[in-house]
């Protein structure tokens, strides 16, 4: 027998979705007809709805049960209320982010490394605007070999990327020396700042714990594998697993 009513995961979206086109879409409609562009704010808190993770399935990065063309429907049906113009400008990356990530997902699946290190860098100069005229270096070694490698992935903000083509973020080189009121970059200009933050990272230190006599049996570790598909959706999996082992103990 077919079911017309929304399960569990559609029926969140919906509500979700109409509260937002509710409360931010329709008050913000009248001045975007007027002037002819989507509210910068509009478009930032549109994405944190997440219409794009929750239209892909856990093992191409998202988090739906599968990719349901009936979900995208009621989503949009919802933004449409709100107004139909802002509802397709937020679903278009959609159009873009759904074949790119399944065919990202098989190609690393696929293809071996050497091949995927060696068109990634392609594609992402053109999904970025090629951020290496900004002064944004790539690191030689390839991305998936620098997972394989080191467990970490290189993350580049999309917003971050288009503050520093709006000229608002400046890419300097390396600093060489620290003075009294800023710094000495690498090839000798000197800046002057009121602060300097250094972004050094952590690295996980439980290894040096269970070398210093602790044990690995009855022990769990959740977080510490961060594959290119995504470390929140690991995570998921890995918890799953670690509740399956300790039942059945």
């Amino acid at each position: 027998m077919i079911s017309f009513t929304p399960n569990d995961e559609q029926q969140l979206i919906i509500e979700t979705v109409r509260r937002y086109a509710t409360e931010r879409m329709r008050p913000a409609a009248h001045d975007a007809d007027e002037s002819g562009a989507t509210p910068a704010a509009i478009i930032e808190t549109g994405w944190e709805l997440g219409l794009l993770p929750s239209a892909l399935p856990e093992q191409y990065g998202g988090f739906g049960e599968t990719h349901s063309a009936l979900t995208g429907a009621l989503a949009a049906e919802e933004l449409g209320y709100g107004d139909l113009a802002i509802g397709m400008y937020l679903l278009t990356p959609n159009l873009f982010g759904i074949p790119i990530q399944i065919a990202a997902t098989l190609a690393t699946k696929v293809l071996p490394i050497s091949v995927n290190d060696a068109i990634f860098p392609f594609v992402l100069d053109l999904a970025l605007g090629y951020p290496a005229r900004y002064g944004l270096k790539r690191p030689k070694e390839g991305i998936l070999r620098q997972i394989a490698r080191s467990s970490k992935i290189p993350v580049l903000d999309v917003g971050t990327v288009r503050k520093v083509a709006e000229g608002a973020i400046k890419i300097a080189p390396g600093v060489s020396a620290v003075t009294e009121n800023g710094v000495l970059f690498e090839g000798g200009r000197a800046g002057d700042f009121d602060a300097i933050i250094f972004a050094t990272g952590y690295r996980p230190n439980y290894r040096d714990f269970l070398d210093a006599g602790g044990s690995s049996d009855g022990l769990h570790f959740v977080g510490f594998k961060n594959p290119v598909t995504g470390l929140l959706r690991e995570i998921a999996h890995e918890a799953r697993r670690v509740t399956d082992l300790i039942a059945a103990r």
